[in-house]
Parts: C-alpha cells; structure tokens; sequence
C-alpha cells in the first residue's frame, strides 16, 4: 500500500491559493491507495472540518484516514464536540471512505491505522496542574479558545492505552496517526528546551515504542517545521505539516508518499 500524508493545512489562515483544489489536484495525479491528514484542516468545529473533507473524498478517488488537531476544536466547547463525534457521526463517513479516528482503529487492505488526536497526556509534564505555577501556559490559544480544555487530558491517555494494546493484534503492517507528537525530542532543534510552552506541544510516549511492531509507522503533525523520517525503536516517525502562509511559502508538492 501507498500512503500520502500531510497535516497541518490551516484552510482558514488566508492563503492565496485554494490548498484543497491542490491537495485534490496532486491526490489524483499520484498513485497513492489512501491520504493520511493528521490533523488541523481548519478551525472552529467537527462541522467546519467534515465539510472540508467531504469535499476531499469527493475530488479524489481513495480513501481518507483522518484524526482531528487542536484547530478543529477552536472556539468550541470540548464537551459538546465530543458528543457530536458519537458512533453513528463517524459510521456514516466511514460509509463514504472517510476514516476520522477518534481513539479508535480500522482496517484498509492490509495495513491497520489507529489513531486520534493524542491530546497533552502529562507524559512530559502535567500542563493542566503546572498552568498554576506557569501562567505563560494560559495564554496558549489551546487553553483560552476550547472550553473544558482539561477534559482533553483523559483522552490523550485513552489512546496511549489503545496504541499500547493494539500491539496485541496480529497484522501485517500497522500505521499509528496522531495530530500531537508522541516524543518530546520531535520539537524543532531551534525551539527545544524544557520550558513550560514546549510542554504543550509534545507528549514522551516513550514506553509506547517499546510496545510496538518494530516497521510501525507514525504520522503525526503540530510542530509546522517539516523534518526528515525519525526512526525511534524500530518506528519511523514521519511528519510533513503545511503550517501557516506566513511561515512557510507554498509548495508544489503538498502530500509525502511511503510505501507499507
């Protein structure tokens, strides 16, 4: 199986080109079998963001494997989200080709993908007690833009056991996608250190790896530095984030293909 992959394509954030007539455009003139989009399509609400992908999965003739980013829940209440995201919401896009994982897991071909946001876990740092010492922490948009933030933290720990677990299934090839980076050393060179913003963007999923197939793939996005492939205990690490207009310049080559 061939696999496309980008994140991070901010619709909203003024860009002079339409980056989803490009993406439908590159989608179609590949050989790729299915797009991975980890996450941040655009901002405020499951709604906005399904409509968006609707409108991928109908310009392109493959599969969509989807997990939401933080964007996706902006000006939002968390909660109420949540509820929109129960199984029939999901049923019917996957009925359409459109796999958004939300904590859960489903089969194409031969290749499993499991996935979902991967919300802050405390992995790192517990960023939901730490705000109290760190007040820089409360001027994230994360925490001022999505109502009942502190919910997301059970959720990211949700899925690190579900990851954990899956281990336990017999298949082929297997390919984890989660918007959060699950390792703190993933952060751009020119941004690390152990301050407490950087808490906010990474988990240290560490023991996680030691749990996975060796020949695991993970595609994540958030950090809008593209990188090259990280190979971590046998995992490679792949991400390959648009990011913002005025960070990085437009490209002609949106999504990286790798084979599994």
């Amino acid at each position: 199986m061939k696999i496309g992959h980008v994140s991070d394509l901010h619709v909203d954030h003024g860009w002079r080109f339409d980056i989803i007539d490009c993406l439908i455009d590159e989608v179609n003139k590949s050989d790729i079998n299915v797009l991975v989009i980890a996450g941040d399509i655009t901002s405020g609400g499951v709604a906005r963001s399904t409509l968006d992908l609707l409108r991928i999965r109908r310009g392109i003739k493959v599969p969509v494997v989807f997990v939401a980013g933080n964007h996706e829940f902006y000006d939002t209440d968390f909660q109420v989200e949540q509820s929109l995201l129960d199984s029939e919401y999901l049923l019917d896009l996957f009925r359409g080709g459109i796999y958004w994982l939300e904590n859960s897991r489903v089969v194409i071909g031969d290749v499993l993908f499991v996935g979902g946001t991967g919300w802050i876990d405390g992995s790192w740092h517990n960023i939901h007690k730490e705000k109290e010492w760190h007040p820089e922490i409360n001027r994230l948009n994360d925490f001022r833009l999505i109502q009942n933030y502190d919910q997301t933290l059970k959720h990211g720990q949700e899925l690190r056991e579900l990851i954990e677990n899956t281990n336990s299934l017999e298949v082929d090839n297997m390919v984890v996608v989660t918007h959060y980076m699950p390792l703190k050393r993933l952060i751009h060179p020119g941004y690390y250190n152990d301050g407490p913003l950087n808490w906010c963007f990474a988990n240290n999923w560490t023991d996680t790896f030691d749990r996975l197939p060796v020949g695991t793939d993970w595609i994540c996005g958030h950090s809008h530095n593209r990188s090259d492939v990280v190979e971590y205990e046998g995992v490679s690490i792949r991400q390959n984030p648009l990011g913002y207009p005025n960070e990085n310049p437009f490209r002609q080559n949106i999504i990286e293909c790798f084979e599994v």
